[in-house]
């Protein structure tokens, strides 16, 4: 059967459409692996995979833009019009977006809310779902909110999948070593010259930049404990108390330790996270612990 294609055409899109109507997400393609994303903040239309224009010529002096990161900023080195295709009930639609920035930095695609309504494109977001719409009527694109993130899913694959591939920015040897299981350099190194692992994007060079302190670490033999010590024999006759910290990054509560109180002889254990580990905070929560667990028991506490 021949297919009849019909021309729509707005100001900024542009569509080829068979008059189907329903929903519909982008077909997904070798070179599409990152995410496409309603965005709302950016002040244009952002696309990072190159192969997506319809022409490349590039400036001849890239500039820069500035993303939602303290001082970081990504490169902008072309601006075109994208073309990639939708999928409406079993028959396809060609979309093109013009003026579109090409930021190779970027992990996602974006596409630009307020542009495409200064374009006469109207947007509506109703039930977890944004919909971009002709002046006419017609549907010309679709997202599905995950999270805060309103995503153009990619036909034939999970938002969780679209997520996971989006994540895919160049990461240094040592971080890649760390991700495999702590993976020798010799076999990491042969993953990524023979491309044994899909996704495995690497810069810098293929050397450690130093030794690994949890490999030297889990190499280590311990000595096992020969101090002889009297089992407890009831609740709360021995609580053992530990503190871990500081953490690298802050947890989004605040803190940079835990507290760790432990019954010698039930093993009960008792987490506690602290903003710092001075000697008022900890008392504090040794205090009401203490308070809790004799409440409980109706025994004393006799040894910390």
């Amino acid at each position: 059967m021949t297919k009849l294609l019909t021309r729509v055409r707005a100001k900024g899109v542009q569509v080829d459409s068979d008059q189907a109507s329903g929903d519909f997400v982008i077909l997904y393609t070798k070179t599409q692996n990152r995410l496409t994303l309603i965005d709302f903040g950016a002040s244009d239309h952002c696309f990072a995979d190159k192969s997506m224009f319809l022409s490349y010529t590039p400036f001849e002096r890239p500039s820069e833009g500035l993303s939602a990161g303290e001082g970081s900023v990504f490169s902008i080195v072309e601006k075109e019009n994208v073309k990639f295709q939708m999928y409406i009930n079993g028959k396809t639609r060609n979309i093109i977006l013009e003026d579109v920035l090409h930021t190779p930095g970027l992990r996602s695609n974006l596409i630009l809310v307020p542009k495409l309504e200064r374009k006469r494109t109207g947007v509506i977001f109703r039930n977890g779902k944004a919909t971009v719409k002709l002046a006419d009527g017609s549907k010309v694109l679709s997202a599905v909110k995950f999270g805060r993130m309103y995503i153009v899913k990619l036909d034939g694959m999970s938002l969780e999948t679209s997520l996971a591939q989006s994540k895919h920015k160049p990461t240094s040897f040592d971080t890649w070593h760390c991700r495999l299981a702590h993976a020798g350099a010799d076999i990491l190194c042969e993953m990524i010259s023979k491309q044994l692992v899909d996704g495995l994007h690497m810069h810098g060079d293929l050397t450690m930049k130093g030794q690994c302190e949890n490999c030297i670490y889990g190499k280590h033999t311990s000595q096992s404990y020969t101090e002889n010590t009297a089992k407890e024999k009831d609740v709360l006759e021995r609580v053992h108390i530990d503190i871990w910290g500081p953490a690298q990054t802050q947890s989004t509560g605040g803190s940079w330790y835990f507290m760790i109180m432990l019954d010698g002889f039930s093993f009960y254990r008792t987490v506690t996270f602290l903003s710092s580990k001075s000697a008022d905070t900890t008392l504090k929560v040794f205090k009401l612990y203490q308070t809790e667990v004799e409440c409980q028991t109706g025994k004393k506490m006799k040894q910390v």
